[in-house]
C-alpha cells in the first residue's frame, strides 16, 4: 500500500524514557526502522516486500556496517523498545500498531458519517454559490430518501452485528503479541456478508481455543484477522463432524459383532442349530436384546453427532 506521509509526534519521540536510554546511534536506527515500518504489511512491521530482513539486510537498508548496526540493535533490544512476533520473528511498534488500529476505525465513522454530502456541479449554479450539495436538488431528493431508509435499517442491525463479533472475540484464544481487533471486525462481517453462518465461526474459533496444540497465550496463536482472511474455520468445522461420523459408524460395527457372537453363544446353550431345533423362542428374545441395545447406544450417539452438527449450524 502506498503510504506517502506518515504521523510523528516530536513530543512524545522526546519523552519516550526507554529510548532516552539509547545512545543516538540506537535512535537513529530505530527511527530508520520505523520510517520502513511505516511501508509494512501489516502495518507497524518491519517487513520488505513480505519478507523479514535480518541484520545483514537491516545494514544494507540504512547503509552501515553491520557491527555498527548490530550494536544498535543489541541496545535497543535490551531497552525493550520494540516487540518481536514469535510466529514470523518480524519486528514491530507497537506505538504504530495501537495507533493504525483506531485510525482505521475512526476512519470508517468519518466514511459513514459524511457519506450523504458529496459536493456535486450544477449547470445552474450561481457564481455567488457556486457549488451546490446534492441534497439541495429536487430530483435527487428521492434518492436521498431511500438511502436514508437503507442506512436505517443497517443502524438498527449495526447492534447485533457488532454482538455476534464481540461473541466471536471472546471465543478466540488469546496470543502474545499484536492481535488487531479492527480489521478483524472488518474479516468478520465481511464472511459473514458471504454468506457465512456466525455461529459456525464462532464455534471453530471455540474448537481452536479447546485445540491442546493451540498453545493459548503464545506467538504460536494465529492473528483473528489471519485466521479469518485464510477462512480456517472451515478446518475446525469439518473436524468436528467427521470425527463425531466415524465414532457413529464405529459403534455400528462393533453391535454388529457382538450380535453375531451372542447368536453362537446362544446356539450353544440352547441347541438351536441351523436345522432349526432347539428353543428358537430364546434365540428370538437373545437378539432382541442385542438389537435393543444397538438401538438404544446408537440413538445416544446420534444425538450427540445431533448436538456436534446443531452448534456448527448455529443452533
Amino acid at each position: 500500500m502506498n503510504r506517502p506521509w506518515m504521523k510523528f509526534y516530536p513530543a512524545d519521540w522526546r519523552a519516550e524514557p526507554r529510548l532516552r536510554m539509547c545512545s543516538l546511534a540506537a535512535r537513529g536506527l530505530w527511527i530508520d526502522l520505523i520510517s520502513y515500518m511505516h511501508e509494512g504489511e501489516p502495518y507497524g512491521y518491519l517487513t520488505i516486500n513480505g519478507v523479514v530482513p535480518g541484520i545483514d539486510d537491516m545494514a544494507a537498508l540504512v547503509s552501515r556496517p553491520v557491527k555498527e548496526v548490530q550494536k544498535a540493535f543489541d541496545e535497543l533490544e535490551a531497552k525493550n523498545v520494540f516487540s518481536v512476533d514469535e510466529g514470523s520473528g518480524a519486528l514491530y511498534s507497537r506505538r504504530m500498531v495501537r495507533d493504525h488500529d483506531k485510525s482505521e476505525e475512526g476512519r470508517e465513522q468519518v466514511a459513514k458519517r459524511w457519506a450523504n454530502t458529496t459536493p456535486i456541479r450544477s449547470p445552474n449554479r450561481s457564481e455567488e454559490n457556486g457549488l451546490l450539495l446534492r441534497s439541495q436538488i429536487p430530483e435527487a431528493r428521492i434518492q436521498k430518501e431511500k438511502k436514508e431508509d437503507i442506512r436505517a435499517v443497517a443502524k438498527a442491525t449495526r447492534p447485533v452485528r457488532d454482538e455476534v463479533f464481540e461473541e466471536f472475540w471472546k471465543a478466540y484464544p488469546k496470543r502474545e503479541g499484536a492481535n488487531p481487533k479492527a480489521p478483524a471486525r472488518k474479516s468478520f462481517l465481511s464472511a459473514v456478508k458471504s454468506g457465512v453462518d456466525p455461529p459456525a465461526i464462532i464455534a471453530a474459533a471455540a474448537t481452536y481455543a479447546a485445540d491442546p496444540s493451540t498453545k493459548i497465550g503464545t506467538s504460536y496463536v494465529a492473528q483473528a484477522v489471519t485466521w479469518l482472511n485464510q477462512k480456517r474455520w472451515e478446518d475446525h468445522v469439518s473436524g468436528t463432524t467427521e470425527t463425531a461420523l466415524d465414532e457413529l459408524e464405529r459403534h455400528r460395527r462393533e453391535c454388529l459383532r457382538r450380535s453375531e457372537n451372542l447368536e453362537t453363544e446362544v446356539r450353544g446353550h440352547t441347541g438351536v442349530g441351523e436345522n432349526g431345533s432347539g428353543d428358537s423362542e430364546k434365540l428370538r428374545s437373545s437378539n432382541g436384546m442385542v438389537r435393543g441395545e444397538s438401538e438404544t447406544m446408537g440413538r445416544q450417539l446420534a444425538v450427540s453427532v445431533a448436538r456436534a452438527g446443531h452448534q456448527i449450524d448455529g443452533g
